[in-house]
Parts: structure tokens; sequence; C-alpha cells
């Protein structure tokens, strides 16, 4: 639809969590942002999802982004950036995420991008997990 999301289970996989940049803000929503995109994040226990269309808290406004998206993740012994200097024989051993967004406002613009590890997982973390049940939409 509208929104580039990921989503995770926290460090004991008894809470998940969904990060969402939401490119085209509900009518309630677009004032302030002038039809950019929302940045949110949403939490929920485990075994609890939250409802359709619950909000998320917002993070950032006004984000714009390319088709590519604004989230890249790599597996363990994967490079987000293969092109940064680690070394040639150097393998991340935890997975990683890459966020990449843009801010606009007017005629000012701010890049940022940043790239998370998640230190609690390894080569043999699963690509699943019970987060994906009742995903909010």
């Amino acid at each position: 639809g509208t929104a580039w999301y990921v989503e995770w289970a926290g460090y004991d996989g008894s809470q998940c969590y969904q990060l969402r940049l939401e490119t085209a803000p509900a009518a309630s929503q677009e004032g302030p942002n002038n039809g950019h995109g929302v940045l949110q994040i949403l939490t929920w226990p485990r075994a609890t999802p939250p409802a359709a269309g619950a909000a998320g808290q917002t993070i950032a406004s006004n984000l714009v982004t390319d088709s590519n998206g604004p989230f890249e993740r790599a597996d363990a012994g994967e490079m987000v950036d293969p092109s940064a200097s680690t070394g040639a024989d150097f393998t991340p051993d935890f997975q990683q995420l890459a966020v990449h967004v843009t801010a606009q406002r007017g005629d000012s613009i701010a890049h940022v991008d940043t790239t998370f590890t998640a230190l609690n997982t390894s080569r043999n973390t699963p690509d699943t997990n019970d987060c994906s049940r009742g995903r909010p939409t």
C-alpha cells in the first residue's frame, strides 16, 4: 500500500515492534506534513496485537523516500554497505537494519542514513517470529 515497514521481536520475544514510514498520511495527519511521510513506531505484547489502523508514536514527519524504500535489512554474514572500509575479510555476525530517510520542509532538506546492529541475533536467528501474526496495518 502506502507504507514501508519492518518488524522485529524484542530481546526476549515478549514484545513486538514495527517501524513504519507511512508515505500517504491519513487526512487527520496531513496538516503540517504537506503530504510527506510520517515515521512511526508501534509496540505490542506478542500475544496481544493492536487493532487494525492503530496509530503509532510519531518519530519524524515531512519525510520522503525513493522507490527503494527507507529500510535495508542484512542477515548475519552479509554487509548492509559492502563499500564500507571494514576490511576484505570482515563478516558481521549479527543482523543489521539500515534506515535511509530524507526530511524535506520547503527548500530545506536533511538526509539521514544510519545502520542498527541487532546484537541479540546470530547467523542462526530465524527470519520469522510470532510478531508477524496480528501485524498492524
